[in-house]
């Protein structure tokens, strides 16, 4: 079974104050039954659309406490199709930690992860990451995009056959061209991200998901990429992408 894993416990004080969670704000417009007219369409539902084409048969999302209003708008999923159940982070130490609520409900399947405030082409990436996955037998497949020029985000290493050799977390410039914002996994990624978050008093700062797949790599977990060279992405949780979004790209529809 393939499950699909959203983290939805950040504060989005980098873009704060917003009048609801960062994961409903609206952008572009979807159709739906029964309306005339096109809606506005919540950032999140296009990483949920994209686990779905990617055969997810269900969804955790991970929150919390006062994010009431993501509940309140997926519901139970049937809106994108998708069985969707909730849980609340107990730990305030990153995402790896917040991903980890979920490991009694999912540790025995694949699982497919994006972050909810991030839109990307093209749609079908997730399952284009699971048939590399099945392909390859990797126990990490990365979903890796061009990394804008300047920033200060995760860059990735790439041998031939798009093979992960090292994420550099939070790289600044010089760095690779290449970052990544998707990942596919098999249980036995989930085990070791289980393990390296055991600690319960938690870590001096908070832990990236990226430092957690460079660790895997130096235990000799097989991670594999998937190069989407000519592909584009949004990330509407930095006041840059906010703006961006805020021009609708031509790229974002209905």
């Amino acid at each position: 079974m393939v499950v699909g894993l959203v983290p939805a416990a950040g504060q989005a004080t980098r873009i704060a104050p917003l009048p609801c969670s960062k994961e409903l704000y609206p952008l572009g417009f979807q159709r739906i039954d029964g309306a005339a007219e096109p809606r506005p369409r919540p950032v999140c539902t296009y990483l949920l659309e994209a686990m779905r084409l990617a055969g997810a048969e269900r969804v955790y999302v991970i929150l919390r406490r006062g994010k009431w209003d993501i509940p309140a708008y997926l519901e139970d999923g049937h809106r994108v199709g998708l069985p969707i159940a909730y849980l609340l982070m107990r730990r305030p130490f990153g995402v790896p930690y917040t991903l980890d609520q979920a490991y009694p409900f999912l540790r025995d399947e694949r699982v497919v992860f994006g972050f909810p405030d991030i839109v990307f082409q093209p749609a079908d990436a997730l399952r284009r990451l699971l048939d590399c996955q099945t392909a390859t037998a990797a126990d990490v497949v990365l979903g890796l995009f061009p990394r804008p020029p300047g920033s200060q985000i995760d860059a990735v290493v790439a041998g031939s056959g798009a093979r992960v050799q090292a994420i550099q977390v939070a790289a600044v410039e010089p760095a690779p061209a290449l970052t990544w914002i998707l990942a596919a996994w098999t249980p036995a990624f989930t085990s070791f991200l289980h393990a390296a978050v055991a600690d319960e008093r938690g870590p001096a700062a908070e832990i990236p998901l990226g430092a957690i797949f460079q660790q895997a790599l130096g235990a000799g977990l097989h991670v594999e990429g998937v190069a989407f060279a000519d592909a584009r992405f949004l990330d509407i949780g930095t006041p840059a992408g906010l703006v961006q979004a805020s021009r609708l790209p031509e790229w974002i529809g209905e």
